[in-house]
């Protein structure tokens, strides 16, 4: 019997393993037969992609996206090479591990084409390391969305899929968050929100997220509908509902925007900037409006309020990026564009720094504290006697100027990658990474830089009148480069609006619409130059006019450096004081160090000033020859005393603007400037 039941034992066990290596052996052609149709399908979505790609149908690009089911939600994760160059993406920090940058999205425009991407890369910022998560279940490509933390999530909202050859746009409004504890993407069904838009911004507020702005554009981008709704998205772990702000027709609220900067504080949200455009009626293209004001809006209750500039605010400038730190806000880039709507566009991109203390609400500008921003003694600055001296040799190489460059802050460090300027007709896309100390301020560190100048596009060329060749507004066709109204003004490249207008944001800087009447009569190349000429002057004399509000001193024309500081010495001295009594060393310094320093970092803020204002100055004084010369053209060819009949019937005036560069510029003393700057924007408010 023992030796039976040995044997029928394992008889049992020779069963067991045959029925074991069966039901392997069934599972393993289960998956071969299901990994086959697996890749059958991928070889049939790729056919389907190549084939919409071709076609620029947007709808069937994304079709694999909008029909995807959550059958497996898991990711993997590998190590990466440097991602490839983008604009438009998501930097954030890492929900969990503070050692890690998140960047998502973006797209790539090469001259030809537009990628948009839909990756999702990690940064190891310790180990100077890319990872990328990849899962078959996730967001659609999308350039000009947001991205904003809670708790183990990050949340993204919105933004624009663009085809290839740029014919069409869809916009989202779709909510999605990728938990890092569980490694997977969730889409969250939310009803009643804003609509489908990009360029918007959006910031996390305890539990809730806080969105405004943003823009929804027409199939080829020439009409753009720009929004000033504010929403608050709560319980994003339940239900997920909207909130939208209630506004009245009363009510003083922010002008329509995108690629605003916003920031949280405490209870309080924090706008500044911004870019718009309008049609004119009369004019080929839409005009930009540069926005150039400052907003809070209180929380819970979203009611908004402007804010009077305090400190040295940012030139006139758009595109500039955004980061928290604290109880500051800080700022870098932007870029400042002359155009007259005809032949003339010019650009100065920045690449200064600004910090907002969101207690004050005062601005500063935040400069390095290199060796030649100390001062040696006091007065010492002063032998810089010539203001094209050359600079001091720098410790460490800093970012170029750009717009739309990403900011994120890890333990006290400011990370910036990517962004976007021009070389010409040719648009370059940053591929690099830096990092500066918040706490030093010493240098930045330049992490890796990949930037390629290649540029796939053909060069843009003009006819006699100064238009694109193809008349067109330059977002058609594969030679002209992709507009980015998104989260930027449009370049020079893409077909730039007719001259960008800064504005405070008021409901009263809105132009005064013209009278109607009978058709203007035609008039001679001559004149329509002196009219667009005009125009420009009187623009760019608004610009120093904002410039000179709150009382800061604007250098007036031909006016050298050291003039400039003499004049307004006082007030440099006292901003220079502001900002140690902001950082805290005034008490610990000695009444000597104090000197040299007001004194050194004085003219470092004067110099600056100089050096934003002087493009300005400089386009003035050339727009202004120009209008001279044309002027004296048609006196030439006038007969007698037609030349004042033909002018005023041509609705051309015969003299220059009312206002003058001395009244805009700021040549009186500090307090008097400020005075009358609140008089000014108190009249500008009514």
């Amino acid at each position: 019997f023992f030796f039976r039941g040995l044997s029928m034992g394992k008889g049992r066990d020779k069963r067991k393993d045959k029925r074991q290596e069966r039901k392997g052996a069934t599972q393993a052609k289960q998956e071969k037969k299901l990994q086959k149709k697996q890749e059958k399908w991928e070889r049939q979505q790729q056919k389907s992609q190549e084939e919409a790609a071709e076609a620029d149908d947007v709808e069937a690009l994304l079709s694999v996206y909008k029909h995807q089911k959550k059958v497996d939600a898991s990711s993997s994760i590998e190590e990466s090479d440097i991602p490839p160059p983008r604009v438009n993406a998501t930097l954030t920090a890492h929900p969990v591990n503070k050692h890690e940058l998140v960047l998502f999205g973006g797209e790539y425009w090469s001259g030809r084409h537009v990628k948009v991407y839909n990756d999702l890369l990690m940064y190891r910022v310790d180990k100077d390391q890319w990872r990328s998560v990849s899962s078959e279940y996730c967001p659609a490509p999308r350039s000009s969305h947001q991205a904003a933390n809670y708790k183990s999530c990050m949340y993204i909202f919105g933004g624009e899929f663009t085809a290839p050859s740029q014919t069409s746009t869809f916009h989202f409004n779709d909510l999605w968050a990728f938990d890092f504890k569980k490694m997977e993407w969730h889409e969250h069904p939310v009803r009643n929100g804003p609509s489908p838009r990009s360029g918007h911004r959006m910031v996390t507020w305890k539990k809730n997220f806080l969105l405004f702005g943003g823009f929804h554009g027409a199939k080829a981008q020439v009409d753009m509908t720009y929004f000033n709704d504010l929403w608050m998205l709560q319980d994003v772990e339940g239900e997920a509902l909207w909130i939208p702000a209630g506004y009245h027709h009363y009510d003083d609220v922010p002008k329509p925007r995108s690629g605003c900067c916003l920031s949280v504080y405490e209870n309080t949200m924090f706008m500044f900037g911004g870019y718009s455009s309008e049609r004119v009626e009369g004019e080929p293209h839409a005009r930009g409006i540069c926005h150039v004001d400052l907003w809070l809006a209180t929380l819970p209750d979203m009611k908004w309020q402007k804010v009077r500039t305090l400190g040295i605010a940012p030139s006139i400038r758009s595109g500039m990026s955004v980061c928290a730190d604290r109880r500051r806000a800080i700022f870098f880039g932007g870029v400042w564009d002359y155009d007259d709507g005809e032949k003339d566009f010019h650009s100065v991109f920045h690449n200064d720094m600004y910090s907002l203390n969101l207690d004050s609400k005062r601005w500063f500008p935040l400069q390095l504290k290199t060796k030649a921003a100390k001062g040696k003694g006091k007065g010492k600055t002063l032998e810089l006697e010539d203001e094209d001296a050359p600079e001091p040799e720098a410790a460490s190489p800093v970012p170029p100027g750009r717009i739309n460059a990403l900011l994120a802050v890890l333990d006290n460090k400011l990370y910036l990658y990517g962004g976007i300027r021009e070389e010409g007709n040719k648009e370059v896309t940053f591929n690099d990474m830096w990092a500066l100390n918040l706490n030093k301020l010493d240098a930045w560190q330049m992490l890796y830089d990949e930037t390629r100048f290649e540029w796939d596009g053909v060069e843009q060329q003009e006819d006699d009148d100064g238009e694109d060749e193809d008349g067109s507004s330059g977002d058609e066709g594969a030679v002209q480069p992709k507009p980015k109204s998104t989260d930027e003004p449009p370049r020079s490249g893409h077909a730039a609006p007719a001259p960008v207008t800064a504005t405070d944001g008021s409901a009263s800087a809105a132009a005064a619409a013209e009278p109607e009447g009978a058709p203007e009569p035609a008039i001679s190349e001559q004149e329509h130059q002196m009219a667009v000429a005009m125009d420009m002057v009187d623009r760019l004399l608004l610009d120093l006019e904002h410039l000179g509000q709150g009382g800061v001193p604007t250098p007036n024309p031909s006016e050298s450096l050291p003039a400039f500081y003499e004049r307004s010495r006082d007030f440099w001295r006292g901003e220079a004081r502001e900002a140690l009594v902001e950082e805290g060393l005034e008490d610990t310094l000695d009444d000597e160090d104090v000197e040299a320093m007001l004194d050194g970092d004085g003219f470092v803020l004067a110099k600056k000033r100089y050096a934003d204002v002087r493009p300005i100055l400089e386009r003035l004084e050339t727009t202004q020859t120009q209008l001279q010369r044309l002027q004296d053209l048609v006196t030439e060819g006038a007969e007698g005393g037609a030349t004042g009949a033909s002018s005023s019937s041509s609705g051309v005036p015969s003299a220059g603007p009312q206002r003058t560069v001395a009244q805009s510029s700021g040549g009186s003393a500090p307090n008097e400037d400020s005075d009358d700057a609140e008089e000014s924007e108190e009249s500008q408010d009514d």
